[in-house]
């Protein structure tokens, strides 16, 4: 009897084996409980005189991998954090849109497919700049893992404190120097959200941007916990 238990308990520790579901991100699994950040592109698409700003946040990640050999069902429920966001969810060629407070969709990964959540952020208007949350649960094989997306559309033009702060970004350095002393962090992100380096400032100085590829990115300042500036710079 004890031999018959053992093969079967193997049995069914190969069948969750071959029907495993991971979330990835930039090529990195996303932890349970993790929060992902993507950011708002803005584009003038009038003139200076007279602007016309358009801004979306559309990314295709974070992805749905099955990793097992064998097809699994996978059900997504996302959440609005305050329930009056606008998004659209486009999965598997189909897009909807997202009038309630959540919505669940259930989808069929064969065994090595993957498929892009597409979950867009699209109540944005010019000038209000803000950071708005969906919480993701997704359930595959008996198995439970949650996230959130935060999408955030950040102050392009630069300064958001004050007037008397300082902020540039040329030569592969960024330079800066604050009206007054708190706990502030610089964090520096890739177009695609991912976090590409972190570190505490000074009430002055300069920090090297060599270790970056040539690219666009995004850096944004933290004061005591605050986000007080924003804007997207080029390394060439």
């Amino acid at each position: 009897m004890k031999k018959i238990f053992t093969l079967v308990f193997c049995v069914l520790a190969a069948f969750t084996a071959n029907a495993q579901v991971e979330i990835v991100k930039d090529g990195k699994t996303v932890a349970d409980g993790e929060t992902i950040e993507f950011f708002a592109q803005e584009e003038n698409f009038g003139t200076e005189e007279e602007p016309f700003y358009f801004i979306t946040c559309a990314p295709t990640e974070p992805m749905l991998v099955n990793k097992g050999s064998s097809e699994t069902s996978v059900n997504i429920l996302v959440e609005k954090e305050t329930g009056n966001e606008e998004f659209s969810w486009c999965i598997l060629g189909s897009c909807k849109p997202f009038l309630d407070k959540s919505m669940s969709q259930t989808i069929t990964l064969a065994p090595g497919a993957k498929e892009g959540l597409q979950l867009h952020a699209e109540g944005f208007n010019a000038g209000e700049y803000k950071s708005v949350n969906a919480k993701v649960t997704v359930k595959a094989n008996g198995q439970t893992q949650k996230f959130t997306i935060k999408f955030t559309y950040a102050n392009p033009s630069g300064i958001e404190s004050t007037n008397a702060d300082q902020l540039s970004v040329a030569n592969n350095q960024l330079s800066y120097r604050f009206s007054n002393i708190a706990d502030r962090q610089l964090n520096i992100y890739g177009v695609s959200g991912r976090l590409v380096k972190s570190e505490g400032l000074s009430q002055n100085g300069v920090v090297s941007l060599n270790g970056l590829h040539r690219g666009v990115y995004i850096y944004e300042i933290l004061a005591n916990g605050k986000r007080t500036a924003a804007h997207k710079f080029v390394v060439k």
